[in-house]
């Protein structure tokens, strides 16, 4: 048995997967783990992670290097994704993580990030055809799946956390929520490969669209499931106006995972504009993404060469 640590250092959150590898590709976890950093709080036009969001961060890190040496970990694997790999300073921060925490980053472009996110949905739910949308905080990775075999993909800068600072600076007024509805419907209609998916179920990724499962099955009296969670696209627009009559304050009681009460509405906006542009009738949630898919990797790296690689 093997023990390897996955880490996610996302623009609104670092998620840690403590996982020990058995042969034959078995595995189990030994904990799973988030932090809410915003680590792209303020970055804006200037492209510079701050200094605050980076210390947070770094915090955060901190704490994860102790619990994998509690563990004995002997492999750890740690991806930035776009708040690291579109600013200025990136290299900087990764270069302070690894003083700090002894933990090595490596940025990861759009594309190989969509392609562990479809990893992790193949992995983890039995569909044919779908459009994956992945929206993080400063990303939306978009997929394309034709009887399990990628499309096209393509990452787009509409992330939850880029979206909401650049839209509702001044507040979540009507104006402001139709604008970015717009400019997402505007920058999806661009998108090519979506031509070959009309129809196609949206498996959706991230914590906004989760958002909108945890919203629905509230208002519906639903039991909530969250993998495999299915539901109307146009629930997903009545789950974003329910978010926006309810004051800040009071969103975690529809269900939203505290950190995600201000952003959680523009995140779920480019899955919306992407089911409405295929004119797909629903939205299955995929709690599988780019950690699941790193491990699914690594463990066939490790079964057709009998041991961990890097990768």
């Amino acid at each position: 048995m093997e023990k390897i640590a996955i880490l996610d250092i996302g623009s609104n959150s670092v998620r840690m997967d403590l996982i020990a590898t058995m042969p034959e590709g078995k595995f189990h976890y030994l904990g799973r783990f988030r932090k809410l950093v915003k680590l792209s709080e303020g970055m804006g036009n200037g492209e510079e992670l701050k200094p605050v969001p980076m210390c947070r961060t770094i915090d955060a890190l901190k704490g994860f290097a102790e619990k994998i040496k509690e563990e004995k970990i002997t492999a750890v694997y740690a991806f930035a994704t776009a708040a690291v790999r579109k600013a200025k300073n990136g290299e900087v921060f990764c270069k302070l993580a690894a003083e700090k925490t002894g933990i090595r980053i490596r940025v990861i472009s759009g594309e190989q990030e969509a392609q562990y996110d479809l990893m992790g949905v193949l992995g983890t739910l039995p569909v044919e055809n779908c459009v994956v949308v992945d929206t993080g905080g400063g990303s939306t990775e978009i997929i394309g799946v034709q009887k399990r075999q990628q499309i096209g993909k393509i990452s787009l800068p509409l992330g939850a956390v880029s979206l909401t600072e650049h839209f509702f600076g001044d507040g979540e007024t009507p104006e402001a929520f139709q604008n970015v509805k717009l400019y997402c419907e505007t920058e999806i209609r661009k998108i090519e490969f979506l031509q070959k998916c009309g129809g196609f179920p949206l498996v959706g990724l991230g914590g906004s669209l989760a958002a909108a499962a945890l919203v629905d099955a509230a208002v519906s009296g639903r039991g909530v499931q969250l993998h495999g969670y299915t539901m109307p696209i146009e629930s997903v627009s009545d789950a974003a106006e329910k978010i926006l009559q309810t004051p800040i304050k009071e969103r975690l009681h529809l269900g939203i995972e505290q950190g995600r009460e201000g952003t959680a509405v523009c995140g779920m906006l480019p899955g919306l504009a992407v089911g409405r542009q295929i004119i797909s009738d629903k939205l299955v949630i995929c709690t599988g993404g780019l950690r699941e898919g790193v491990l699914f990797s690594i463990l066939d790296r490790k079964e057709k060469n009998g041991k961990l690689e890097k990768i």
